[in-house]
């Protein structure tokens, strides 16, 4: 697959929105200004709280998550999901959801480093997240086990299409743009 995003690299950048390259760099370049209101409404807008009919209180507490990370970096996403699934995520809900996504996407945020866990990565590598049915805390293991496999992927020493860092930024953004 890599040798495929190699040979078409020029392709697949070519059909990146200059608009969002920018709106994901503003959101990287400006992180400190997490409780500015315009900012606030430039990360919901793009990671797609908004679409997701979040709850005020949730997204509040995202954002307090987020603050807390990016003054006291942990790394630890399964602790930052735990702590999105305390709250309920939806007001008509008496419990909180599993949000994965918008946990990795807060975590990319605080330290890019970190890879993007999103429905486009998860098909791109064929995972398929474990049942609704199951409990929150073996739903969380399995996904932050692949999680794990991404970072590893992300790192690999030898893979060179994720460590040129204009690359590394253009599959951030595409990871973001669909949620």
């Amino acid at each position: 697959m890599y040798k495929f995003i190699e040979k078409n690299r020029t392709e697949i950048l070519s059909r990146f929105d200059p608009e969002n390259i920018e709106k994901y760099l503003y959101l990287i370049n400006n992180v400190n200004n997490i409780n500015n209101i315009d900012y606030r409404k430039k990360y919901k807008f793009f990671w797609k709280l908004n679409a997701a009919r979040l709850s005020s209180e949730f997204c509040e507490h995202h954002f307090d998550v987020l603050d807390n990370e990016i003054k006291n970096p942990s790394n630890d996403l399964k602790k930052i999901a735990q702590s999105l699934y305390s709250i309920p995520s939806n007001g008509a809900r008496e419990k909180g959801s599993l949000h994965f996504s918008f946990s990795s996407k807060l975590l990319h945020i605080a330290n890019p480093e970190n890879p993007i866990y999103d429905k486009m990565i998860k098909d791109f590598y064929f995972f398929s997240e474990p049942k609704n049915t199951l409990p929150f805390e073996s739903r969380l293991i399995i996904i932050d086990q692949f999680y794990t496999f991404l970072i590893d992927e992300y790192d690999f020493p030898f893979n060179p299409y994720f460590k040129a860092s204009a690359f590394k930024v253009s599959l951030g953004i595409a990871r973001g743009i669909v949620a």
